[in-house]
């Protein structure tokens, strides 16, 4: 999917599938999504206001990652934690953590 254009419920519908690729498909299927920069249009997504599609795009880079880890087992470094970071996913990815933070403190304060 290109995730720069198009409807949000295309884009969607798109991340949902990529998601469940990475997480069901073999590693040789993975490396193939990572080729066709599924990394970047998941990354994408994640500042979208669907937290139950963020939560799927976060398990699929989730085993994108793992992966990669086993791929940087041979070669020394997971290259798609590089991916993520040069495509702003680490930044969205924090932004998404501190959120969760400051949500959870605040239902603390609550009760």
């Amino acid at each position: 999917i290109n995730a720069e254009y198009g409807e949000f419920d295309v884009k969607k519908e798109g991340a949902w599938a990529i998601a469940n690729a990475a997480c069901n498909g073999s590693p040789e299927q993975v490396k193939r999504l990572v080729g066709y920069k599924c990394i970047q249009a998941l990354c994408s997504l994640l500042d979208c206001p669907d937290p139950s599609l963020v939560l799927v795009i976060l398990e699929g880079l989730e085993n994108i990652l793992l992966v990669g880890q086993e791929i940087g087992k041979l070669t020394g470094t997971n290259q798609y934690t590089t991916v993520i970071e040069e495509c702003g996913g680490d930044t969205k990815m924090e932004l998404l953590q501190n959120c969760l933070l400051y949500t959870s403190d605040a239902a603390d304060e609550e009760d």
